[in-house]
């Protein structure tokens, strides 16, 4: 692969590493408020969710290191 073709990769996987960062952060307040309203209103809520999103967390974290290895 090009020196520079590689460095314009590493540089896109970065930003979007990044924007799935706040996109997983923005998820996870949001649930959190759900699951905060919900309980004030004794209602139940579905934990699952929040465990999809810290699952989504890890995978995003864990991603640099798949690509690393891959190329």
């Amino acid at each position: 692969m090009p020196e520079e073709f590689a460095s314009e990769v590493n540089t896109l996987l970065s930003w979007l590493a990044w924007v799935a960062i706040v996109c997983a952060l923005l998820g996870l307040l949001a649930t959190v408020g759900r699951i905060a309203t919900a309980h004030r209103q004794d209602a139940q809520v579905n934990l699952r969710e929040l465990g999809i999103i810290a699952f989504g967390c890890v995978l995003i974290g864990s991603a640099g290191a798949v690509v690393a290895a891959v190329v």
